[in-house]
């Protein structure tokens, strides 16, 4: 959904937007999208004012920082599907994490 935005601040904006990662892009209402786009932007200008990321409440962990669950499911998801024909890996596919619960 976002071409050229880091994995950390994808998986962080989705997250904190309570929208699944699996989800097809056609499924995102306008107000997910603009909730979605609000913590995108709050997420990398607190990234760019301080030098460091934010809190990870998915990325890179066992225990979910919302929940508290270990919730955390992680699966690389992108890049070609099967209806291309082409069922090798791709390396626009990246890891994702989101919490299940």
């Amino acid at each position: 959904i976002f071409p050229g935005v880091g994995n950390i601040i994808k998986i962080e904006s989705l997250h904190r937007s309570k929208i699944d990662p699996r989800r097809m892009v056609n499924s995102i209402t306008d107000i997910e999208l603009r909730r979605l786009i609000r913590y995108a932007r709050q997420y990398s200008m607190d990234w760019l004012q301080t030098g460091r990321a934010g809190t990870k409440l998915v990325y890179n962990q066992t225990v979910c920082g919302t929940c508290k669950g270990m919730t955390i499911k992680m699966q690389k998801i992108g890049g070609s599907s099967a209806a291309d024909g082409n069922s090798s890996s791709n390396s626009m596919s990246r890891v994702t994490f989101w919490c299940t619960s």
